[in-house]
């Protein structure tokens, strides 16, 4: 695997733990953020757009296990769940850092996702690598406008 795609991989896998603490399965940030886009979300079946940022500290020894596992998670959600976009970018200034970038077409189908055996394996295995706080935003698509 050329060194472009693992990166993509990486970058890719790391949105998905964001979204998985921004919709209640992190910490208490994560939850207060669940509970006060309930509403949004619940009366919406509209797509919608996801931006994370998350830290991941992932050891040189399990890099390798780490982007295989990744690179199934992508495979098995863009097969399965068919998101409009599901990607991850490494920070330029913090190599630590990932924003993931995702559209669902809507926020049941975004839930549908997290709560499928790929993801959840996906997740089971990376949480340990996570450092420092989640932030995670997301809005109807409708409500973007462009530049």
């Amino acid at each position: 695997m050329s060194v472009p795609k693992i990166r993509a991989f990486v970058l890719s896998l790391i949105g998905a733990i964001f979204l998985v603490f921004a919709l209640g399965f992190g910490s208490s940030s994560a939850e207060t953020f669940n509970q006060e886009s309930t509403l949004l979300a619940t009366n919406t079946s509209s797509p919608i757009h996801v931006v994370g940022r998350v830290s991941l500290v992932i050891p040189n020894e399990a890099r390798q296990e780490y982007n295989q596992r990744t690179e199934k998670l992508f495979e098995l959600t863009n097969k399965i769940d068919k998101p409009a976009l599901y990607t991850c970018n490494q920070d330029i200034n913090d190599p630590q850092t990932f924003v993931w970038d995702e559209e669902w077409s809507s926020y049941e189908h975004l839930q549908t996702h997290l709560n499928s055996d790929h993801f959840n394996e996906w997740w089971n295995y990376s949480k340990q690598f996570l450092k420092g706080k989640l932030q995670v935003q997301y809005a109807e698509i409708s409500d973007f406008h462009a530049v």
